[in-house]
């Protein structure tokens, strides 16, 4: 790769969100063979602020997307289950989120950088279910036959409908168009 794609930044599709912030990573690193000072200022600041699409909260998300391949998707239930998901836990609304800063209220711990698919589901990545109201048990079944699942549709749909919205960022341009408003009144 010869140069970072700007797309990565843009996702108003929240099932692809994962994967695009993955790409964004992957792509920094490769970067780092062209120019390895703004490959790491870009980690840096993409690691810190931008990687809550990939918080063990929010990586179910990548269960939806066109983007992942059938393989990253079992792979990432494999992980699930591996990590005690099972149909009790399906049925456990006592399952609480684990890794906070905090309380178990605040901000959730953001994924250290690098991070390979799958590896950024954790103990509270049932959460997401639990949150949206979702039954995940099509988790239980092969990737192939997830489409047949009514709990994989409403989720897909739910999931789907969610809308990605980079808050801080909005906030930051109305801030810049005030100052800049403000400015040119001064004028």
């Amino acid at each position: 790769s010869s140069g970072i794609n700007a797309e990565y930044g843009q996702c108003p599709v929240a099932t692809a969100a994962p994967k695009n912030d993955l790409e964004l990573i992957n792509a920094m690193i490769e970067y780092e063979s062209i120019h390895p000072v703004i490959s790491k200022a870009g980690l840096k600041a993409v690691s810190k602020k931008h990687t809550w699409y990939l918080t063990e909260e929010l990586t179910p998300l990548a269960f939806f997307s066109s983007r992942d391949s059938s393989e990253e998707k079992q792979k990432m239930a494999d992980r699930m289950i591996e990590l005690g998901f099972n149909r009790q836990t399906c049925q456990n609304r006592d399952v609480r989120v684990e890794k906070r800063i905090s309380t178990k209220f605040g901000k959730p711990i953001m994924p250290a950088v690098p991070i390979e698919v799958g590896t950024e589901l954790g103990i509270d990545s049932i959460m997401f279910f639990r949150i949206m109201g979702l039954n995940p048990s099509f988790l239980l079944l092969p990737v192939e036959k997830w489409e047949e699942s009514p709990y994989y549709k409403e989720a897909k749909k739910a999931a789907n409908n969610l809308v990605v919205v980079n808050d801080t960022a909005e906030r930051g341009v109305k801030l810049c168009q005030d100052f800049l408003g403000a400015s040119i009144d001064e004028v």
